[in-house]
């Protein structure tokens, strides 16, 4: 919401479509919510992700990121709970993570 406030998350939305379409295919991932935390916290690595050929696995604590936003407010009109939220402050969450990959390599070494 603060995003489309400031003018800027269409561009971004674009953005992360064009680079999301290269993980097709080679993605291991729970939750949407993960590949858009992974891109909003880290876009640089999230586009050098995009651009390898291993399989990209993604983890909960990508999306922790839409949890603390959530706990303090997203800033719908008529928000529920808006009062209790307004005196939280956005929790502490993950904005670097440890990328797991997998290629080619690692099945033909487990079956070896």
């Amino acid at each position: 919401m603060r995003k489309i406030k400031k003018g800027k998350a269409s561009s971004d939305f674009i953005e992360y479509l064009k680079y999301r379409e290269s993980f097709h295919e080679r993605l291991v991932c729970s939750d949407e919510l993960e590949l858009c935390g992974f891109f909003i916290n880290a876009p640089k690595e999230f586009k050098e992700q995009s651009q390898t050929e291993e399989t990209f696995v993604t983890f909960a604590g990508m999306s922790d990121l839409f949890d603390a936003e959530y706990k303090n407010g997203i800033g719908f009109e008529n928000e529920l709970d808006i009062e209790i939220k307004k005196h939280y402050q956005v929790p502490k969450y993950p904005k670097s993570y440890d990328i797991n990959k997998i290629s080619g390599l690692d099945f033909l070494q487990e079956n070896e």
